[in-house]
């Protein structure tokens, strides 16, 4: 085993305590080991969420649309063609772009290394 001679002090808040205790727990090794481990073996994830930008503004539109024509349905209390024809082109966008939408693969930016 190496030598270990180096210390790191980190500062943990009592639910992120509570939470590392309980994950070094179900792996049945001391926190300090858990750390060690994650620290140098594990991975950091990172998505890209601002190239799900547009796909988010085109969801709020449709969402937008759509709550106005449940205003108006609700308001008369009757759902007239006009309804039925801008429900089939807001449905008729959703199926399209959902064929197409795809959740960004994460970049690994922390990758682990075996000491």
């Amino acid at each position: 085993m190496a030598k270990r001679n180096i210390e790191k002090h980190i500062r943990f808040s009592e639910k992120e305590d509570d939470i590392l205790r309980r994950k070094a727990e179900k792996l049945n090794v001391s926190v300090c080991e858990y750390i060690r481990r994650m620290a140098v073996n594990g991975n950091i994830l990172k998505y890209d969420i601002l190239s799900l930008h547009d796909d988010l503004i085109g969801f709020r539109m449709v969402c937008n649309e759509l709550n106005a024509i449940a205003k108006e349905i609700n308001t008369h209390r009757t759902i007239s063609a006009k309804n039925i024809n801008a429900l089939n082109t807001q449905l008729d966008f959703l199926e399209s772009y959902t064929e197409t939408f795809r959740i960004p693969t994460p970049e690994i930016v922390g990758e682990g290394e075996n000491p």
